[in-house]
């Protein structure tokens, strides 16, 4: 399959003014704003320290040539996507600008902050930014241009990025908010070009930001640039300035709404806490809607020094990883690099969460930062679920299923169907505390349309309630705020506050007449330290063996 995949984000300028208040399809009236100026016009709130979303998934590190170098990392993230189109046609990236009319498809038509206490207030479009040639050396390349739909081929229309800004409310650094929406598909091998598009692959992100003065782009004269130098947290260049990542404030959460012309229905995975779902139709557009508080992704990056006390665990997790140039009688001549997923398919088998348990107690516990993410986006990896029967036979207009979480490992591809328990099942995994040595909380949602839910618990749904267990590693439960819902359109679960190091979720639906399993005896973990030698000790009531002090 030819498939077309663009991480730059692109600019240039435009600008829009009010809302219209079209109430099914609303739309902005478009003003052009080549002229507006974002770091003169919308200039960035100062920092008074630096943020985990500038610094990046490796917080700064310093590598060092000793030592077990060990990298957790979360979810990289990908910035704003472009639209783009193969030569053959046989691939394409839309990007969704804002719409300008209620006739208009393939377009986002509301951007929302919702603040503490439930006040709402919508963005609008400022600024369009298209793509530049400085951004490509020297030139754009052919491919990367907009296009019209075609609903025979089951294509979207693809149009520019746009910044957008909030009236009333700021986020850390200001106003400014940047969202992406792409879809992209690619035909597979002997398809023809006349043949339609499959379900499109979708990624969604809502970045606030902010402008910075600084410049990665250092010019040629020729309208390129010769090289690039680093701007902390920058997510593009613009008019000679740099628009870099900020996050936003304790309690707000973010919202988007847009229409498409193609249906968005394959499994998708999330960062967003208590994530809120809607869709319906609208003429022959599909409408959607989701918002929910971006989550906090926490990364490791750490060196653990090799001591006699560690070196066997060391040497069994890094494997052939492990080098002693000068003979283990010299351990701090030793090297190990480790590494472990993150949130892109890498933390779908139990044997990274059972690596990230050996780790934890050989560190202080802490992850090394934790950085705000509000992205969506389909699962590529989704052949187990999508061989189920009751999923192969879906022909809803909704994702077949949305699982979002805010641990550092989780499993991206939807969770595993147990047909003998009905149930199904959900890994995550974290280090227990944040950087600030806060405990580390978790948040899991998901989210499953009715169709396919009844389908797969069509012997429970009478008198039927949703149950949701969190899990710890071994066995015992995990306490968790847990809620559940059934509508006519999904089934949906939700839990909140379980602990990590790496629990699992179980969701299934149970008869209202099965009654609630009682609350168990939950064991505590607690890590004890005599000297460098470490140990997790986990029971009802945990103590430290004799000679150990509790860390």
């Amino acid at each position: 399959m030819t498939q077309l995949f663009f991480w730059i984000l692109v600019v240039s300028f435009v600008h829009p003014t009010a809302t219209s208040a079209a109430v099914d399809r609303p739309f902005f009236s478009y003003v052009d704003s080549s002229s507006v100026n974002l770091l003169r016009e919308y200039p960035g709130v100062p920092l008074t320290e630096m943020i985990d979303e500038r610094r990046g998934v490796y917080g700064g590190y310093e590598f060092s040539p000793t030592g077990a170098t060990v990298s957790i990392r979360s979810i990289f993230g990908w910035g704003p996507g472009v639209s783009a189109i193969s030569e053959d046609g046989s691939a394409y990236n839309a990007v969704f600008p804002p719409c300008f009319s209620a006739q208009q498809s393939d377009c986002i038509s509301r951007i929302y902050l919702i603040a503490p206490g439930g006040k709402e207030d919508d963005a609008k479009p400022i600024k369009e930014l298209p793509p530049q040639a400085a951004e490509y050396g020297s030139r754009i390349p052919d491919g990367i241009k907009n296009f019209s739909a075609n609903k025979n081929l089951n294509r979207p229309a693809g149009g520019n990025l746009w910044m957008w800004k909030f009236n009333k409310f700021q986020h850390r650094g200001g106003s400014l908010i940047l969202p992406s929406v792409l879809f992209e598909s690619g035909r597979k091998s002997g398809d023809k070009n006349s043949d339609p598009f499959g379900s499109p692959i979708v990624r969604i992100g809502l970045y606030p930001v902010a402008m910075e003065e600084a410049n990665s782009c250092v010019s040629d004269g020729k309208g390129g640039c010769s090289h690039y130098v680093n701007v902390p947290g920058i997510i593009k260049s613009v008019d000679g300035t740099s628009i870099v990542s900020d996050k936003m404030l304790d309690g707000q959460k973010l919202g988007i709404e847009f229409r498409s012309s193609v249906a968005w229905t394959r499994w998708s995975a999330a960062t967003i806490n208590e994530i809120s779902f809607e869709h319906r139709r609208s003429g022959e557009d599909y409408i959607y809607n989701i918002n929910g508080a971006p989550a906090v992704i926490p990364g490791v990056t750490k060196n653990i020094v090799i001591t006699p006390e560690n070196v066997n665990t060391i040497r069994e997790i890094a494997g052939s990883n492990f080098r002693c140039p000068q003979g283990e009688d010299k351990l701090s001549e030793c090297s190990a690099p480790i590494s472990i997923g993150g949130k892109d398919g890498a933390g779908s088998t139990d044997f990274v969460y059972k690596l990230l348990e050996r780790i934890e107690p050989l560190t202080d516990g802490r992850s090394s930062v934790a950085i705000q993410h509000w992205l969506i986006q389909t699962n590529i990896n989704s052949e187990d679920y999508s061989r189920l029967e009751c999923v192969k036979s879906y022909k809803g207009s909704q994702p077949g299923g949305i699982s979002s979480s805010n641990a550092t490992l989780a499993q991206d591809s939807p969770p595993v169907w147990d047909a003998e328990n009905q149930s199904f099942s959900y890994r995550v995994a974290a280090f227990g505390k944040l950087p600030n040595g806060k405990l580390f909380k978790g948040d899991y949602s998901l989210i499953i349309p009715s169709e396919i839910a009844k389908c797969l618990w069509a012997s429970n749904l009478t008198n039927a309630r949703l149950q949701l267990s969190v899990i710890n590693s071994d066995g015992t439960p995990n306490i968790a705020t847990v809620t559940t819902k059934i509508s006519t359109e999904r089934f949906s679960f939700h839990a909140a506050g379980f602990h990590f190091s790496s629990p699992k979720l179980v969701a299934r639906v149970v008869s209202s007449n099965t009654p609630a399993p009682a609350p168990a005896a939950v064991k505590k973990a607690i890590t004890c330290v005599k000297g460098k030698l470490i140990r997790k000790v986990t029971a009802l009531e945990p103590k430290c063996p004799s000679g150990y002090k509790k860390r």
